[in-house]
């Protein structure tokens, strides 16, 4: 199963609030049966646009610590846009 909206990188919108959080939630999924996971974060909700640049470190970083916790999910990079 492919999840295509999740604010699982922490510290970056009103998603998961540590590092702790994002690995539990990537547990939670794969328990579920979730293989892949797009990490979409806030873009350019109420003006704030979060550097594309960091959304991929934060991304690389968790997949790499979920790797080492032995959680099998792939994590895709995404965003979620708002548009009014």
């Amino acid at each position: 199963m492919i999840d295509l909206h999740s604010h699982i990188l922490y510290d970056i919108d009103d998603g998961s609030k540590s590092f702790d959080m994002s690995i539990e939630m990537l547990r939670m999924a794969a328990a579920c049966g979730t293989t892949d996971i797009i990490a979409t974060p806030h873009v350019n909700r109420r003006g704030v646009v979060p550097e594309w640049s960091v959304i991929v470190e934060k991304a690389t970083a968790l997949q790499e610590d979920a790797k080492k916790a032995g959680i099998p999910i792939t994590i895709h990079t995404g965003a979620e846009v708002e548009i009014n």
